[in-house]
């Protein structure tokens, strides 16, 4: 949804640049503009591969992927032959789509700063900055994401920790001839704990 508000908003850009009654727009303007209308293509493209690999859910970290901003050459072209890599690969794919997100970031800065120095008028300077802060918000809307999977991996490593240990206390108990300890869950510990309020006001009105 976001990456075609950034199309709308391009093609918005475009035509305050192409309309007589506008301000002189420099030809540099009018290619970059183009330039961002063409990246945003190749980028609703390689979103796509992402969403048909579930590429999103393997490499989900930012702004490491598979534990370096920049994966090795081995991991992105190990298929034969090296091109299938562009569409099949599944780490390749999601590479592609960030980088392509730099560069249509940085990419969108730069026109909005020409923008700005060329004096191309308030529409086309308050479109171009809008562009950009699209494309920000179209980023910053995938972090959450990242950093909440992070945090279940955190929590499903920690609670898998906790009960190895746990039955690593009862194979030793079984070991040593003991009784395996018996783990008390939340609920358990909780009814014990109203057990024993309703035992101290019975003694109390008694």
């Amino acid at each position: 949804m976001l990456a075609l508000l950034i199309f709308a908003a391009i093609v918005w850009t475009l035509r305050r640049l192409t309309r007589p009654a506008a301000a002189v727009a420099s030809a540099r303007l009018k290619i970059t503009g183009v330039a961002l209308l063409a990246l945003t293509f190749v980028q609703l493209y390689f979103g796509a591969l992402v969403a048909g690999l579930r590429a999103g859910r393997v490499y989900n970290t930012w702004p490491d992927i598979d534990g370096a901003f920049i994966p090795s050459a081995a991991r992105l072209f190990f298929e034969e032959p090296w091109w299938r890599n562009l569409f099949d690969n599944t780490l390749t794919v999601q590479f592609e789509h960030r980088m392509t997100a730099y560069a249509l970031l940085a990419l969108a800065v730069l026109h909005a700063i020409d923008a700005v120095r060329s004096r191309a008028g308030s529409a086309v300077i308050s479109g171009a900055w809008w562009l950009v802060a699209a494309i920000i918000a179209a980023g910053d809307a995938r972090h959450p994401h990242a950093a909440a999977s992070g945090a279940d991996r955190s929590r499903a490593g920690a609670s898998g920790r906790r009960d190895r240990g746990a039955d690593a206390g009862d194979l030793s108990d079984r070991t040593a001839g003991r009784a395996p300890r018996r783990r008390r869950t939340q609920r358990e510990a909780g009814s014990a704990g109203r057990a024993a309020r309703l035992k101290l006001n019975d003694s109390n009105l008694s």
